[in-house]
């Protein structure tokens, strides 16, 4: 059964009957009121207010007409449901269109929950064509897929999205290319190669702000790409039938009801553009559903499903799936263009021949191991499949990128053993379907490497070229490059081009030894190997075929003049997994046959390992197998990484065997791994500067000699800083470390005392004390430079924790303190609290202990943090101390700030306002606009609580939202506009105030991953939610919301806030018991503790109420006179305490005193309300 329902001008039609009805402004007020809900209850994830707005739109829509009702009492058949808009796509139209359809619910429930008969939904935008319902003449379905990560976003697990898509049309006609580049050029040019596509399928962040998918450029870095971007420089004339944005907002219309020029969402601009349909999300997505949503979708659009009931269907999954159901259901949008909508391909139809094999590249890397196991079973080493791999996305990036490019003969990864080399190459053929992979592994001689790229040739081209070559070859092994080049430009070009992979080239090098520089390549190989490199260097710009080596370690190939063949490759070192590629690759592992392991064993695992992917998979599997013999295992490998202790468990002694790290350790001359254990004190990349200070202060040989040596072998790891530039930093890689603990000439440095934090424990130092010392006195110079802004100030960086804890070894007491302050910060910013006091505490005590001073900014975050964590007194004092440790400046000014803020909660406004003064003009003096415009927030903060809202409000309105705006500060302007809502709901405008809450606030904190603001501003919906008497869902929302964000970053005064607010509730509801409970041992103690003043003013009046409704008037009006007045008196804070007055006069009246109540009513109350 398919409805339409179509608004055309001011009439809404059912089609379907030839009935229409008036749109009129109440129903445009409607779809405008629905809308704003859904955002807000969607955030809160609210099922029951969800579905009782599902059922408001269906009443609306049945109408007195009953137009849905008759549709729903047909007994057979699908219910299709289209939402139309014929006209022009003006505000009313959008608003049409952007309402949640996808809710609609009748007294039963959901109608996208109902089974047998599928629920679908579909917006289009003008009236179909046949081509919307024209059946297509295949049997398969053809997709691109590219996800987006760049650097610096929340990553998106993509490989589980790939993965799921291809596991579910397993066997099924889905022919799936994948592009790694998430760059808009590459893309177009893999769109241009693919040909006829059905679907192209973009899993990437969604900038709703700019309507814009957020690529990345050739470098990694953020890229918006709008809807007119995306189809003038993505796209060619044929556009494909359908779009698949899997980006956050990419449906969502956020215009606000007067904003009539504001941009279109994405998916709707797409369909206006031309695209015939795209599937975009309303609003920001879990990954989870998002994976589920998209491995049902594409496993019913290979059925020939038509697009609205695959995600009708692919709905239905995420809402009833069994693990857990899914939040996000219903975000999901289908938008329609004339010509969209039919299926993309029809059941029973021939398949066109399939382009893509899922497994391309990685069985035939495969296959080749497993033929060479026979001969060399101990060399077969294991290869990630499609399924597996994860992580490697620059690297992967890189090579692809150097291949487009062809200005290298070819590609050599070289890294540590057992580090992935040849998974890589796998993926990279996998990515490379155009190209035939031709894998030379084992025997790298003449006529091996001749008869594999042989075969590759056409077959009816085989024979003259085997009877043209292979004598020559025979005669002489040097002509193989001759007959390669010749391969190369004729069959080998366009017709049958191949990535040739030289896999584990080490088994085809001479071994390390002192004294070499690159390693050498063993006698019996030169021949081949030069022919190889020779061929393809001379072919540069004439073929299509690619080359890729893999190594352990790299190598020189002079050729017969002397040249170095080897320059002529791109060098790619791989470093080991970072942090997020570990657990990914540990949750891929138990994905692969649905495995568990508890989270200790896997954070032992991944812990273990460090960044070895061999090693991970070894130790995983061997936990999974036996979770107590793994234990054993996982002890044994942590000796080993703290003392070098070899371990006694057979399978990782023999990890660490093959790795051979003793080998290529001996394979150092004596500066060599001078500069390597000098290298160990180091915890974290650094330029290479820094190692070649390190020669310099040893007076070792030429640094650049010893670097190469020592990165050529893989024992310093080399990670990318810039990607524009090829800037690396380096690092001695952790496995290495322990093997060089034997050459220490003397006792061992001892470990820091300093706060090891995750990632800043560089394992065993391998040096002495006195070395130690000197090294870092020769590095600290360097790295400080490295890691300040123009002004010298250390920046609020990672990096500053590095710098704390070498600060400490050097014993620099004074960088030592900048450092703890910038590190401090940046964890607190990055919302580890704990951790961040951790390092602030212990700067300060250890500054103390050494009679050093600390600087300001240490004073002020170790204060910020004292008081979070609920020591108002420590606060105080660190705040005292930094008053006057330097004489101006912006660390200086900031300080004030927070002075005053303590100083006006500890009752004393006054001089907090002249601590804001000094404040202001030092940032005037400074012309730091932004900091004035802070100060004069928090004098803003004072007029409110004196009640002085409109000069309040002035300055919150002239004084600091312009300097927010002129700036681009979304976050500080946002603040604002909360305090501008706290003005409002203090003067009773709550429906104002509400809205800015939801509209100005929340996507803001949302999108800048703000957890905790987002909390408090929900805390603050609360309040005007139990202000308007629903108090069920300020509960919920004190509850879920607000306690465990507090709980999890250890604001302890926030917490006890937001308690009382629910002993507010608790009170409202009649629960005083609770209520006193929790004001008495769950805020109180608190706010003595932090020495806020008013807030336990606030709380004992709080108290006081519930006395009085307990009869307990004595006890009200002692607290009210001695507790809560006195207070406020002294605060200035003249509007709370006329309501206290007020509540005086309640107890008086009560007690029968009605004239001294009445004269507190006309003299103390109303004179100031």
């Amino acid at each position: 059964m398919h409805l339409v329902f179509e608004l055309s001008r001011d009439r809404l039609s059912f089609r379907d009957r030839g009935q229409e009805r008036p749109f009129t402004d109440q129903d445009f007020a409607k779809l405008h009121d629905w809308s704003k809900r859904y955002r807000y209850l969607r955030a809160d994830f609210n099922p029951q207010a969800l579905e009782q707005l599902g059922q408001e739109m269906f009443a609306w829509l049945n109408g007195a007409q009953k137009w849905l009702e008759a549709a729903l009492a047909a007994p057979t058949g699908d219910i299709h449901c289209e939402f139309r808009c014929a006209g022009v796509l003006d505000g009313k139209g959008r608003l049409f269109l952007n309402a949640p359809w996808e809710l609609l619910a009748d007294e039963t429930g959901f109608l996208a929950k109902r089974e047998p008969r599928i629920f679908c939904v579909a917006r289009r935008i003008g009236r179909p064509t046949a081509q919307a319902g024209a059946c297509a003449a295949h049997g398969d379905v053809t997709a691109l897929f590219m996800a987006a990560a760049p650097e610096g976003a929340p990553e998106l697990d993509y490989e589980r999205e790939e993965t799921a898509i291809i596991s579910t049309t397993q066997g099924l006609s889905l022919n799936l290319a994948v592009e790694d580049s998430g760059a808009l050029f590459p893309f177009a040019t893999r769109v241009k190669l693919e040909g006829d596509l059905d679907v192209v399928h973009l899993s990437c962040h969604g900038n709703d702000e700019r309507n814009a998918l957020i690529f990345e450029d050739e470098y990694g870095d953020a890229d918006p790409v709008t809807a007119a971007k995306l189809k003038q420089d993505g796209f060619g004339e044929r556009l494909p039938p359908l779009i698949f944005l899997s980006a956050c907002h990419s449906a969502e219309d956020t215009r606000k009801a007067k904003d009539g020029d504001n941009p279109l969402p994405l998916s709707m601009d797409l369909v206006q553009a031309g695209f015939p349909a795209v599937l975009g999300w309303g609003g920001p997505v879990l990954d989870h559903d998002a994976t589920r949503f998209a491995r049902e979708f594409y496993g019913q659009l290979v059925r020939g499903r038509r697009l609205d009931s695959a995600a009708a269907y692919a709905r239905l999954a995420v809402l009833k799936q069994d693990d857990c159901p899914g939040r996000d259901w219903h975000l999901a949008r289908l938008y329609l263009g004339p010509d969209g909508g039919a299926p993309l391909c029809t059941a029973g139809a021939r398949s066109r021949p399939k382009t893509v094999l899922a497994e391309h590249g990685h069985q035939d890397i495969l296959q080749t191991k497993q033929a060479a196991e026979s001969s060399a079973p101990s060399r077969q080493l294991p290869v990630a499949s499609r399924q597996s791999f994860v992580g490697r996305r620059r690297q992967t990036q890189e090579i692809l990128r150097v291949f487009r490019a062809g200005k290298d003969a070819g590609i050599l990864i070289h890294g540590q053993g057992k580090s992935g080399k040849t998974s890589l190459a796998a993926r990279i053929a996998n990515r490379l379907p155009s190209l035939k992979p031709v894998v030379i592994f084992g025997d790298y001689h003449t006529m091996a490497i001749f008869g594999e790229i042989l075969r590759a040739c056409p077959p009816a081209l085989r024979p003259a070229l085997e009877s043209q070559w292979l004598p020559l070859i025979e005669q002489r092994g040097d002509n193989l490059g001759l007959a390669l080049e010749a391969m190369l430009r004729g069959p080998l070009n366009q017709d049958a081009p191949i990535l040739l992979i030289v896999d584990d080239l080490e088994q085809a090098l001479d071994a390390p030894q002192a004294g070499q520089e690159p390693t050498t390549v063993k006698q019996e190989y030169l021949e081949s190997l030069r022919g190889v490199v020779e061929a393809f260097a001379e072919t540069l710009g004439h073929t299509e075929s690619r080359l890729l080596f893999t190594s352990r370690y790299t190598f020189t190939l002079p050729d017969a003049k002397n040249c170095e063949l080897a320059a002529k490759l791109h060098d790619l070192a791989l470093p080991p997994m970072n942090e997020r590629e570990r657990l990914k690759q540990m949750q891929a592992r138990l994905r692969l046959d649905h495995s568990k392991l508890n989270s200790t064993l896997q954070s032992q695992c991944i812990e273990a390992a460090c960044g070895n992917p061999g090693l991970q998979e070894l130790l995983t599997n061997a936990a999974l197998e036996d979770a107590a013999a793994a234990g054993t295992a996982l002890a044994a490998m942590e000796r080993y990484l703290a003392d070098g202790a070899v371990p006694a468990e057979n399978k990782t002694a023999a990890f660490l065997e093959n790795l051979a790290l003793n080998t290529l350790v001996n394979a150092v001359d004596e500066d060599g791994r001078a500069l390597l254990r000098a290298g160990t004190v180091l915890a974290i990349p650094v330029p290479e500067g820094v190692f070649a200070a390190i020669a310099k202060a040893l007076a070792l040989g030429d640094a650049g000699k010893l670097l190469a040596r020592l990165k050529g072998l893989g024992l310093l790891d080399r990670h990318i800083a810039d990607r524009e530039t090829g800037e690396a930093h380096f690092l001695v890689n952790r496995l290495v470390r322990p093997s060089l603990l034997k050459e220490v000439k003397g006792v061992r440095a001892p470990k820091p005392d300093c706060p090891l934090l995750p990632g800043f424990d560089p394992g065993p130092v391998a040096l002495t004390q006195a070395d130690q010392i000197l090294i870092v006195g020769a590095i600290l110079p360097n790295l400080k430079a490295q890691w300040s802004d123009g002004a010298s100030h250390v920046q609020l960086r990672p990096e500053a924790l590095e710098l704390m804890r070498l600060a400490e070894l050097g014993q620099d007491w004074t960088l030592l303190g900048e450092a703890a302050a910038a590190g401090a910060f940046h964890l607190q910013r990055s919302y580890q609290p704990q951790a961040a006091a951790a390092v602030a505490f212990w700067a300060l005590e250890l500054l103390e202990a050494e009679e050093a001073h600390p600087p300001a900014r240490l004073l002020k975050i170790g204060a910020e943090l004292a008081g979070q964590f609920g020591h108002g007194e420590t606060a105080r004092t660190l705040l005292e101390r930094g008053l006057t440790t330097s004489n101006d400046g912006f660390d200086q000014a900031s300080l004030w700030l927070d002075w005053a803020g303590r100083q006006a909660q500890s009752g004393e406004p006054e001089d907090a306002l002249q601590w804001l003064e000094k404040a202001k003009a030092e940032f005037e003096r400074l012309g730091d606009v932004r900091s004035r415009a802070v100060t004069m927030g928090q004098i803003a903060d004072i007029l409110s609580a004196r009640g002085d809202l409109d000069e309040a409000l002035r300055i919150r309105r002239e004084e600091e939202l312009p300097v927010y705006e002129r700036l681009g500060d979304v976050r500080s302007r946002a603040v604002t506009m909360g305090k501008i809502a706290d003005i409002l709901s203090a003067r009773g405008d709550l429906d104002e105030a509400l809205r800015i809450r939801r509209e100005e606030e929340l996507p803001v904190y949302e999108r800048l991953g703000d957890v905790r603001e987002r909390a408090v501003t929900m805390g603050q919906i609360a309040d005007i939610l139990s202000a308007r008497g629903d108090l069920d869902e300020a509960l919920r929302i004190r509850r879920e919301e607000e306690l465990p964000v507090y709980e999890r970053l250890g604001d302890v005064r926030s917490r006890a806030v937001t308690m009382g607010q629910i002993a507010d509730i608790l009170s409202a509801r009649g629960d005083l018991d609770e209520a006193l409970r929790i004001r008495r041992e769950e805020e109180l103690p608190v706010y003595e503790r932090l020495g806020d003043v008013r807030s336990r003013a606030v709380t004992m009046g709080q108290i006081a109420d519930i006395l009085s409704a307990r009869g307990d008037l004595d006890g009200a009006l002692r607290i009210r006179r001695e507790e809560e007045l006195p207070v406020y008196e002294r605060l200035g804070d003249v509007r709370s305490r006329a309501v206290t007055m007020g509540q005086i006069a309640d107890i008086l009246s009560a007690r029968g005193d009605l004239d001294e109540a009445l004269r507190i009513r006309r003299e103390e109350q109303l004179p100031v309300l």
